[in-house]
């Protein structure tokens, strides 16, 4: 909330259990879902290498899951966000990002608080 409120946004916290964690003055509905950083196992190098893992259990089948507009994804030690878009997130169980990538299929999502003006 208060990343939101210091980007101009006006967020409201929904208290009831249905999927949505914050609602926008706009009427956007939002999830939130955050990860702290855990050792990479499966990357071969010589330096540690870190990855956030987001969880969405049973996503597709969760019927609430429909009401919301965006999930925002909090990395919580480098503090990025990634602002995504409902339909743009496919039938997963969960979204990985690892920092020290140069690409990332994600990185188009860093920051992205401009399509949370849309509603």
């Amino acid at each position: 909330m208060s990343e939101l409120l210091l980007r101009g946004f006006n967020p409201a916290k929904s208290y009831l259990d249905n999927g949505v964690d914050l609602i926008l003055e706009n009427g956007c509905k939002i999830q939130i879902k955050t990860s702290r950083k855990n050792l990479h196992t499966k990357c071969k190098r010589e330096q540690p290498t870190y990855k956030y893992q987001f969880i969405f259990q049973n996503w597709k089948n969760k019927k609430h899951n429909l009401n919301v507009d965006f999930v925002i994804c909090w990395a919580i030690e480098d503090n990025i966000f990634f602002i995504i878009p409902k339909l743009e997130i496919p039938n997963i169980s969960g979204l990985s990002f690892v920092p020290s990538y140069k690409k990332n299929k994600l990185e188009k999502y860093i920051n992205n608080w401009e399509t949370l003006k849309g509603g």
